[in-house]
């Protein structure tokens, strides 16, 4: 029999169809889901999602045989509820709700039982979205793999401990002391685990007053090129620290986050670490803005050498709270007050003007701005992928950590850059000019191997316009992947007013995680490439195409008439669709998995 325990009354079903002679003696509950996500990006929405299959359904197989005599009532719970995970906050809340729960059945007299587990070899739908890399830098924080064998056994043995003891959480995990000591003394002991692990000494890792003196009492010893070094070294140290490399042999000066598999949570734990060992103030774009090693040692080296603070980051950047567009100057501050007072053409008329300013090259100088593209992974299987990123004042290769990171080992996946995202960098003069560069980049990568090309939101439009590119030069692309894309002149067709409002609206709350400051030349670069697409029209090629659209609207989109499909992304040539959880940013942030997984479907039916 089969019930959706989330679900009381089909739960109520299941058990009441239970036959006397044979009643039900013992309850398992291990349904759950994960949805990681930085905490300001958390809504209500998302936590019910993850509450509902493991706090919802304990609490009504609770309810609901509380009355009968059970032998065991187990619920699988995780670690993290007890330690916390970067980025969990929503799976460690709905863990901490279940080991409450069994300690409240104790309390009553109820047979309960709650195990933390650590991590497992098999992968699972709460942990599908990991890539091979983050699986490595959970062993290497100190928490190994169990394999099925040694999970079962485990799961024998805490029950049998838990009736013969008064605690109603047990941790079935296989711990690696040595790692998680090793570590303390940059991260620290978690809280539950002290009485097993003696921390290592605080040295040139802490993160106190005295390292960031210490630190830059350092600095002050050392001649120039030495003290280059040192920073350098800092960096290298601190980014393998935050992906969990034992040491900084893996990470080169001039290595690519990206390619290393840094993504957004690990981006803002290596600019913490930075900060703490420093004492400066680094922007949350850090490493969107300077993507190497070496380009954040500059930054730290320059900022050091000045004596400065570093960009502000708290109340007394913006005059408001921090890291908000609320209020301030500059191209951001102008567009948020736009924003807020309602005048979306306005604002969107303000990254044009703004972008008029901006220095261009031409279709002739176009081999001196071209940013090289970056590879994500390397493997056997074909067709390799090509992705572009959107065009958005946020977009940049980091769009495609996670995806790319799903194909680890499997196929080569790459991402083409666009030009003018970095402080300093030029921008194209139009369309054609960008078009040309990415053409021959694409052709560089893929050489005579078989590729599609992919992109996302407006790098889908670019991504058409590529295809069309290679076909006229006799190159043809097995496929092309539209991520939720829509046209470019989406907003003008009839019924699509609200398109360009929900679209500002969500880019807007992206924008106030960022500090105020670091804005002013990715919302120029955005308002070049809006102005030099205005007239872009997709154009048609032999390509198959396939449109992954989002299942979830924006908020502000109209879901009710004119029908519910209306508000999902369209594509007005030829395609093929495949529907997927999430919305239009979500789909390549906390559920990349599902979305790789329908694009590695896609890819196989090319064959």
């Amino acid at each position: 029999m089969a019930a959706d325990v989330a679900d009381r009354d089909s739960l109520a079903g299941v058990l009441a169809a239970i036959p006397a002679e044979r009643p039900l003696t013992a309850v398992v509950h291990a349904a759950g889901i994960a949805d990681d996500g930085l905490l300001d990006a958390l809504t209500g929405d998302r936590l019910d999602a993850v509450l509902r299959p493991k706090l919802d359904g304990a609490w009504h197989l609770h309810e609901l045989t509380r009355d009968r005599d059970l032998s065991a009532f187990v619920l699988f719970s995780s670690l993290s509820g007890l330690t916390g995970g970067t980025g969990q906050a929503l799976y460690t809340a709905a863990n901490a709700a279940l080991d409450a729960l069994a300690a409240h059945r104790r309390a009553h007299g109820l047979p309960a039982l709650s195990l933390a587990w650590g991590q497992w070899e098999r992968a699972s739908g709460v942990t599908a979205h990991l890539t091979d890399a983050d699986r490595e830098r959970i062993t290497r924080s100190g928490l190994r793999p169990l394999s099925d064998t040694a999970g079962v056994e485990l799961f024998d043995t805490a029950v049998s401990a838990g009736a013969l003891t008064a605690r109603p959480l047990l941790v079935p995990a296989l711990l690696d002391l040595a790692a998680i000591r090793a570590r303390s003394a940059a991260a620290g002991v978690p809280a539950l685990l002290r009485g097993l692990v003696r921390p290592a000494r605080r040295a040139a890792g802490a993160a106190s007053e005295g390292t960031r003196s210490q630190f830059r009492e350092q600095l002050a010893g050392l001649s120039g090129t030495e003290r280059d070094t040192a920073i350098l070294d800092l960096v290298r140290r601190e980014t393998a620290n935050a992906l969990g490399y034992p040491d900084a042999d893996p990470i080169a000066a001039g290595g690519a986050f990206v390619e290393l598999g840094l993504d957004s949570l690990t981006a803002v734990e290596l600019r913490n670490r930075l900060e703490a060992q420093t004492g400066l103030r680094l922007p949350a774009t850090l490493t969107f803005d300077h993507p190497t090693p070496a380009a954040i040692a500059e930054l730290v080296g320059g900022q050091l050498a000045v004596g400065g603070q570093g960009t502000p980051s708290g109340p007394a950047a913006s005059g408001g709270s921090a890291g908000s567009l609320t209020t301030g100057g500059g191209v951001g501050g102008l567009y948020r007050r736009l924003f807020d007072a309602g005048q979306m053409d306005a604002a969107a008329q303000l990254l044009i003007v703004a972008s008029s300013l901006r220095s261009t090259f031409d279709a002739a100088d176009r081999h001196d701005h071209s940013p090289a593209p970056l590879t994500l992974t390397t493997g056997p299987s074909r067709p390799n992928i090509v992705c572009f990123p959107a065009l958005s004042a946020l977009s940049g290769p980091h769009e495609y950590s996670r995806f790319g990171g799903l194909f680890r080992d499997e196929r080569d996946v790459y991402v083409v850059p666009a030009p003018g995202l970095p402080e300093g960098d030029l921008l194209p003069d139009s369309a054609a000019t960008l078009i040309r560069m990415h053409v021959e980049a694409v052709k560089k990568v893929v050489g005579d191997e078989p590729f599609v090309v992919l992109g996302r939101s407006m790098g889908g439009c670019v991504a058409n316009s590529v295809v069309a590119g290679l076909e006229a030069e006799g190159i043809f692309p097995a496929g092309l992947v539209l991520v939720d894309s829509y046209p470019i002149d989406t907003p003008s067709r009839p019924g699509m007013e609200w398109w360009n409002t929900a679209m500002i609206t969500a880019l807007v709350e992206r924008f106030d995680r960022f500090d105020l400051s670091t804005l002013d030349t990715r919302l120029s670069t955005m308002g070049t490439y809006n102005r030099i697409f205005a007239d872009w029209q997709p154009t048609e090629i032999s390509a198959r195409t396939l449109l992954v659209r989002a299942e979830q609207p924006l908020a502000g989109t109209p879901t009710e008439a004119p029908g519910l499909a209306d508000w999902r992304a369209y594509w007005p040539l030829p395609h093929e669709i495949i529907d997927v959880p999430g919305d239009h940013f979500s789909i390549l942030e906390e559920d990349t998995g599902t979305t790789a997984a329908a694009v590695a479907k896609w890819l196989a039916s090319l064959a």
